[in-house]
């Protein structure tokens, strides 16, 4: 394994599928396909449009690799209170009480930034 970390997959009411991946926990071989990923990602980061978080950002890094392994980790890893019963590593969720950026925000702030 080069790479792992939490993804979470869902079928989507509407069709389609979702994916979602959780950063909290990553873990990295020391090899240099796995340094090159952490580099891409940090990029994706740097460039996100406004208000992204660093999950759309691990997302987006994702599909910018070739010679990278990933392994999805089991979610006691990268787990908050309340979602799993023996933990192996238990995440604060510092922003879950603060609040978001409306996409109405979202809109203008790129509307903006683009002048």
């Amino acid at each position: 394994m080069a790479t792992g970390f939490h993804i979470n997959t869902r079928f989507r009411r509407t069709g389609g599928a979702k994916i979602g991946v959780r950063s909290g926990t990553i873990i990295a071989a020391p090899r240099s396909a796995a340094r090159h990923f952490v580099d891409v990602w940090e990029y994706q980061n740097r460039e996100a449009p406004y208000c992204e978080i660093d999950q759309t950002a691990l997302l987006v890094a994702l599909g910018k690799q070739i010679a990278v392994t990933f392994q999805n980790i089991d979610v006691r890893y990268c787990t908050i209170e309340g979602e799993c019963r023996d933990p192996a590593i238990l995440h604060d969720s510092a922003s879950r009480n603060v609040r978001k950026v409306s996409n109405l925000r979202r809109k203008l702030m790129a509307v903006f930034r683009r002048r």
